[in-house]
């Protein structure tokens, strides 16, 4: 399943926080909780698209979300990671299935 978040950053902000990701969005990944993998984090191009960015993970199952936050590290950059965004845009998460794998219940 892939847990998906969109988002608006704070004016200003995106040039830092392309290349905050890019200095840190690997090692973010490799502290998050098991069974969390980090995908990337995308921007919106040509106008796009509601959000700015878009962050995506992989996760095992529905109880990777009883995993916890990851480590110390993790936790730090993602309060750094955090502040780049912009708490007046509220954004938008997903939990999505592969056609393959989801259920249809009509």
């Amino acid at each position: 399943m892939q847990y998906i978040m969109r988002y608006a950053l704070k004016d200003g902000v995106a040039s830092d926080f392309r290349d905050w990701v890019q200095k840190n969005g690997q090692e973010m990944g490799d502290h998050a909780a098991d069974g969390w993998s980090y995908l990337g984090t995308y921007f919106t191009v040509m106008g796009f698209g509601t959000f700015e960015v878009e962050t995506r993970w992989e996760v095992e199952n529905y109880s990777t979300f009883e995993a916890g936050f990851g480590d110390d590290t993790f936790q730090r950059l993602f309060g750094e990671w955090n502040d780049f965004i912009n708490p007046n845009l509220p954004g938008e998460t997903y939990l999505m299935k592969s056609a393959g794998d989801v259920a249809i219940m009509e």
